[in-house]
């Protein structure tokens, strides 16, 4: 659960710019949009279990956040080092400590570095 969070804090915080949107501050601009139904799978099924939840529908819920806002990672996406840059306990008036750690991807001869900052109680 912890990896699934750490990798999910450092796809959105690393958003090329070319593909950035400008904000909308303008709500008359907003296209009308209804939001799926949780428990009815993309065929029309209605899901009524548990098992049919995470069986069908968690996969759609899921894959629609892939196609709609995350993007979909090329390849098995694996830190190849990490090194942290600061830790201080003084966060957050003492209630916190602070870390900033730097991740380094590879992958097909390229290489990325992330910062990643987090809060820890």
């Amino acid at each position: 659960m912890k990896k699934s969070i750490c990798i999910f804090l450092i796809l959105a915080s690393w958003i090329p710019r070319a593909y950035m949107q400008e904000a909308n501050y303008d709500e008359s601009k907003v296209p009308s949009y209804t939001l799926p139904e949780l428990l009815v799978s993309n065929d029309g099924k209605t899901i009524t279990t548990a098992k049919e939840w995470m069986d069908i529908r968690r996969p759609e819920v899921l894959s629609l956040f892939e196609e709609s806002m995350y993007g979909k990672i090329p390849g098995e996406l694996k830190i190849a080092s990490y090194k942290t840059i600061e830790e201080g306990n003084d966060a957050l008036g003492g209630k916190a400590v602070r870390k900033q750690v730097l991740l380094t991807f590879r992958n097909a001869g390229k290489e990325l570095n992330v910062n990643l900052l987090i809060y820890l109680p």
